[in-house]
């Protein structure tokens, strides 16, 4: 009974001495992750295209192992859509991967916690958010997005400095051709409409027309004394039809009016680009970035 007794205490007492440890263990490990979080930057995009930027980094670069392991990216809400994701077969897993904020002020606090940080936006995003968070002395960023082909460059080394990516230009000097080349005239070129969300074209002055100047084959649809965003003249386009539309969205027929579908079925899909490969570059003209250079290289063929 003696030795039964003895056996229980030396058990119990074994129990109690691996509970203590495992206890130790945890907090220990707890603290160690906690300490090594705290040294981590967390970068937070508020912008769709800054998303894209981060995306394309991760997956391209070749230090991107160790953009994780110094930085904490938190992309934007925007990216949960799905017409948002870019380039989707590249990035669909880090996209699944990578946390995300809800677009509140609260969300970002929330992800911030007491971690050294960087708020990256876009110099048109939500003025209210950035100027809540300015009032609490929040570090934020704000990349001016390009308005020429020749800023593409300058926009994506300020990025790569900004997250910490060493010798910025080096990765992108095969790239560099494309602010020596010459702008083509307009003379033998073909006339491209771009058409966007609401029947809105781009014209004169617009990145997207800049992109067409490095092209070969097509010229802006849109005179050169308009300028910006404008709504397209139907009058105009049925006595002038351009040689090709790109849609760079989907026609939703449930949100257009009666008038624009009907526009649209009669008129529209006889120049639209569901009859060739530029259906499949519509993202690329969302943003700009590196993929901009790849467009150029395609809109260089019919």
């Amino acid at each position: 009974m003696e030795n039964l007794q003895k056996l229980t205490n030396i058990i119990i007492f074994l129990l109690i001495f691996l509970l203590i440890f495992f206890a130790i263990n945890f907090v220990s490990s707890k603290i160690s992750y906690a300490e090594k979080i705290a040294t981590k930057k967390v970068i937070i995009s508020t912008n769709l295209c800054i998303d894209w930027l981060i995306l394309d980094s991760l997956y391209n670069h070749k230090n991107n192992e160790n953009l994780l392991v110094n930085n904490i990216f938190i992309l934007s809400p925007l990216i949960n859509k799905a017409e948002n994701q870019g380039d989707i077969l590249r990035w669909k897993n880090l996209i699944s991967k990578l946390p995300k904020h809800s677009g509140t002020l609260e969300s970002i606090i929330q992800k911030i916690q007491f971690q050294p940080h960087v708020i990256l936006s876009g110099e048109f995003d939500n003025p209210l958010l950035k100027n809540r968070l300015q009032r609490l002395n929040f570090n934020i960023l704000t990349l001016k997005f390009p308005q020429q082909v020749s800023q593409i460059l300058p926009y994506q080394a300020e990025f790569e400095k900004i997250i910490g990516i060493k010798n910025n230009f080096q990765d992108l000097k095969k790239y560099t051709k494309y602010t020596k080349y010459t702008k083509y005239k307009n003379a033998n070129k073909k006339t491209l409409l771009l058409l966007g969300a609401n029947e809105i074209a781009f014209a004169n002055n617009t990145f997207e027309n800049d992109i067409l100047n490095y092209s070969k084959i097509w010229k802006n649809y849109l005179p050169n004394n308009i300028y910006g965003y404008i709504a397209v003249n139907k009058e105009m386009l049925i006595k002038n039809p351009p040689a090709k539309i790109i849609f760079l969205q989907n026609f939703n027929n449930q949100k257009n009016s009666l008038a624009t579908n009907f526009f649209h079925e009669n008129f529209y899909k006889n120049f639209g680009s569901n009859k060739n490969s530029y259906e499949n570059s519509k993202w690329q003209w969302q943003c700009p970035g590196k993929w901009s250079f790849d467009l150029i290289e395609m809109l260089n063929y019919e």
